[in-house]
């Protein structure tokens, strides 16, 4: 099955990345158990088509696109400043680091949720199933590239298509995507289906993890577990 056009990638307003999407993005032919099939290839020019946003663009289109940012330098060594001074992410520090995050995103037209909950991973795969909130976004917080897995259609559209297809239709493709320390991405409304990727014993992924909160909910965090 090939890709369709679903879900768009773009660089968010006011930020500029060291990556081309040939550079970040790989193709993986979904199995019949949703789980990315290996190895991964690099995408054709028609599939770049299809998953970025034309920069010439409507700019209004971006509410419906995965954004990708990138947090300054200092403020992902603020946090591992206060790893090593406490051995532990405190509850007054954490509130004050994720101020700063939001306060930058804020500064740069990409506000977080007026309420949400900040949660920091720690070798965990980020998905949108460990919570009952929605993914706004998350923050590669580590000292290495890390990647996520999606797939570039809503979760009702992998739905109608998987029914559209059959069972002997085959698998959706889908995609994965490099982050590189300090990057971080924003989901499109709606959000996309996430999928997990094997865990790299070589180094530990540090996420900071922005989920939406619900109308009777408090904001919160998770710390580090």
């Amino acid at each position: 099955m090939n890709l369709r056009v679903g879900r768009r990638l773009a660089i968010a307003p006011n930020f500029h990345l060291r990556l081309t999407w040939a550079e970040r993005l790989r193709i993986g032919d979904g199995t019949p158990n949703g789980e990315p099939c290996l190895p991964w290839r690099e995408p054709t020019d028609a599939e770049l088509a299809l998953l970025v946003l034309d920069e010439a663009g409507p700019r209004d289109a971006l509410r419906d696109c995965l954004c990708l940012f990138q947090i300054p330098a200092h403020l992902r060594s603020a946090f591992w400043q206060i790893l090593e001074q406490f051995g532990e992410l405190p509850p007054d520090r954490a509130e004050r680091f994720f101020l700063e995050v939001g306060e930058f995103l804020d500064f740069k037209n990409l506000p977080v949720p007026p309420r949400a909950v900040w949660e920091v991973t720690a070798g965990k795969t980020v998905s949108a199933e460990s919570s009952a909130l929605p993914i706004w976004g998350a923050i590669n917080l580590g000292d290495e590239p890390t990647s996520i897995a999606f797939v570039n259609l809503s979760a009702d559209e992998t739905r109608a298509l998987s029914l559209e297809s059959g069972p002997d239709g085959g698998s959706y493709p889908c995609v994965q995507m490099r982050l590189e320390p300090g990057e971080g991405y924003r989901l499109p409304a709606g959000g996309v289906p996430l999928i997990g990727l094997p865990s790299d014993e070589q180094h530990l992924d540090v996420m900071l993890v922005i989920r939406e909160v619900l109308p009777t909910q408090q904001p919160a965090y998770a710390g580090v577990p």
